[in-house]
């Protein structure tokens, strides 16, 4: 589902608007207000988290290279479950 950054929030008609509004209460640690809302120590959470991600290698060299070495003197052994599994997990993540 795409959230589109310039539209408003669509208005129910009249006779849904009495009672309950059907929201949740805020979360605690953030305001809100008409159209906005302000996050407390949870972005700047999400902030530091996201940069230790970004620091971390994409590819692991180290795995890599011990599997390599592991392929290449006959040592590397795959039952027939892990390499179904593997096909599996695959599929599901492509699907």
């Amino acid at each position: 589902m795409r959230i589109g950054l310039g539209g408003g929030v669509p208005q129910l008609p009249d006779s849904q608007q009495s009672g309950k509004s059907g929201l949740a209460a805020p979360a605690k640690g953030s305001e809100v207000s008409a159209g906005s809302a302000k996050l407390s120590w949870d972005e700047a959470r999400v902030q530091r988290l996201s940069a230790a991600v970004a620091e971390l290698p994409e590819i692991r060299h180290e795995r890599v290279a011990a599997l390599a070495q592991s392929v290449r003197s006959g040592t590397y052994a795959v039952t027939a479950e892990q390499t179904a599994q593997a096909v599996m997990a695959h599929a599901n993540r492509s699907a």
